[in-house]
């Protein structure tokens, strides 16, 4: 299990509010403070920016001001192709993709970026249309099926199974009680199998 520092996220108002105003000292405070308890990553999202343009400019402040400060590499949280592209071309070192799904039109956008720089992916266990699965059974099938698009995606290199790491993705509490069993029995499962079939 890795634990990644995730507080650099302007869905957090501080954080919005220095990334708007280009305020470094309060981003390298923030990223030495989780640098402190040595997670292997810290995430870094700017989603709340309205365009891709702008986006990929927070990004393009953001990843050399934190790996100025801090020696870690990132894990790189949006949901656009674009701003991913332009931190990657930016980042020092090995970066983290935040994140792929069983979507085919999402493995098309990130897998190709993987292909060029060479970053881990974190592959959620869940699609736009079913959201998360309410069955173990359900969301190995999504993690089977990632498995295969990234064999099958025809580069001349595949993306190892060890920079793509399997998130067996967890809802909120709130939904459930008892919401927690599947991605407790999605992990033992995918423990099992591995290599994956498919």
């Amino acid at each position: 299990m890795e634990i990644i520092g995730e507080k650099i996220n302007t869905t957090r108002k501080d954080v919005q509010k220095a990334v708007r105003e280009r305020d470094a000292a309060f981003i390298q405070e923030l990223a030495q403070k989780q640098a402190e308890g040595a997670p292997p990553f810290l995430d870094v999202n700017s989603g709340l920016a309205l365009y891709p343009e702008e986006e990929g400019e927070d990004f393009a402040w953001l990843v050399p001001l934190i790996q100025k400060t801090v020696d870690l590499p990132l894990c790189i949280d949006s949901g656009r192709p674009q701003p991913i592209e332009a931190a990657l071309n930016l980042h020092r070192g090995k970066a983290m993709i935040n994140s792929v799904n069983g979507d085919p039109a999402k493995m098309g956008e990130i897998f190709p970026l993987a292909k060029s720089t060479g970053p881990r992916v974190i592959a959620l266990t869940s699609s736009r249309e079913g959201g998360i699965p309410a069955t173990s059974e359900e969301r190995l099938k999504i993690a089977q099926a990632i498995r295969r698009r990234r064999r099958n995606m025809g580069f001349p290199w595949g993306i190892s199974i060890s920079i793509l790491w399997l998130w067996p993705s967890q809802p909120s509490m709130e939904t459930g009680l008892c919401s927690w069993k599947p991605s407790v029995g999605s992990r033992k499962t995918l423990e099992k199998q591995r290599p994956f079939p498919g």
